[in-house]
């Protein structure tokens, strides 16, 4: 066990019980399939009115959609969820029969409150998309519903058709970390800087992909992350991401100073508030981090994001407690008091 990893059973994490069923799996490790052929089974689209990004051909001939559906996507990789939700929810009042559209909506929501009358939508309008559309929207939905094997092999077949398609990279990869395959996850993030050095959602989740590696490496780690900060040094998500890394690597009062920073940026940056109650329940400042996630409760909109910080609430509240009344009872035991019936109640 990693150090960095052992820090983490000193928080407790009733949040785990809201997460995807790819949060509570062993690790599945998933293959590079170098004997597939190049070109996928279905055919290739012919080119369309509108194109992702460009490269991926479309079945809606509303440019205001296609438009709302890069923007979403450009959201969601910034980790900014709700405003991706929101785009592609004006996508798909923009064109009622893009699969897309509902598949982005329910991909966003799925890290947070999900919104399976989107993901059926996206589902019953599958067959409209072009055939490279439906290649994506079919991978969407297999991540949402757990299913491992085909998500793997339409995976597969995307990359195949799009290997330079920085957007096609980064789901997919931001995929595979998901399902603890940090190291492959690690090598396609690196080939997005290849193609675009300053991607900055490659940079925040090579961040990660570093600390949580097999044999992790956090200055590269935090390498990484002081250049997605550096790259969009207005936002809060690349402090936030500077001071869960510097946690995980035990520099709290740094990890202190980033979250701070964050919230500087954005005092809405609920994370933030959030991370500012672990590392200081992590130090042993059970009254500050009692105080930081009473501030976050107000500005949540996350039920998996309440519920860790209510319990995180109680739990620092009982743990201070008994840190004092142990103080107490060693100072009691040494002026030969014994202890109160108040302070037993209190533990």
């Amino acid at each position: 066990m990693t150090r960095f990893a052992g820090r983490w059973f000193l928080l407790l994490f009733p949040s785990l019980i809201g997460y995807p069923a790819w949060a509570q799996t062993s690790r599945a490790h998933v293959a590079e399939t170098s004997e597939r052929k190049a070109a996928s089974p279905r055919a290739i689209a012919p080119i369309s009115r509108q194109q992702l990004f460009g490269t991926l051909p479309l079945g809606t001939r509303s440019e205001e959609a296609r438009t709302l559906i890069e923007t979403a996507i450009d959201q969601y990789e910034n980790v900014l969820l709700d405003a991706s939700i929101a785009s592609s929810r004006k996508a798909a009042e923009k064109d009622a029969h893009s699969a897309l559209a509902y598949a982005v909506w329910s991909f966003a929501a799925r890290r947070g409150e999900p919104a399976p009358e989107a993901l059926q939508r996206a589902k019953s309008l599958a067959s409209r998309a072009t055939p490279d559309e439906r290649l994506l929207v079919d991978w969407m939905l297999d991540v949402q519903q757990g299913s491992m094997l085909p998500a793997i092999r339409t995976m597969n077949d995307l990359l195949a058709r799009f290997p330079k398609d920085k957007h096609i990279l980064y789901l997919t990869s931001e995929w595979l970390y998901f399902q603890q395959d940090y190291d492959r996850s690690r090598k396609m993030m690196e080939k997005i800087l290849e193609l675009d050095p300053n991607f900055a959602p490659a940079l925040n989740m090579l961040g990660y992909a570093n600390i949580e590696a097999g044999e992790p490496n956090p200055d590269k780690a935090i390498e990484y992350l002081k250049r997605y900060a550096a790259v969009q040094p207005h936002q809060p998500n690349p402090e936030d991401s500077l001071g869960e890394v510097l946690r995980y690597a035990g520099d709290d009062l740094n990890s202190l100073v980033h979250y701070a920073t964050a919230l500087s940026i954005d005092p809405s940056f609920v994370t933030s508030q959030i991370g500012l109650g672990d590392t200081s329940a992590l130090m042993g400042d059970y009254p500050r981090a009692r105080r930081e996630y009473d501030k976050a409760l107000p500005i949540i909109t996350a039920p998996r994001d309440r519920l860790h910080a209510q319990f995180q609430t109680h739990a620092g509240v009982f743990l201070g407690r008994a840190a004092s009344a142990r103080a107490d009872g060693i100072g009691g035991a040494r002026r030969g008091s014994p202890p109160t019936e108040r302070s037993l109640r209190a533990l």
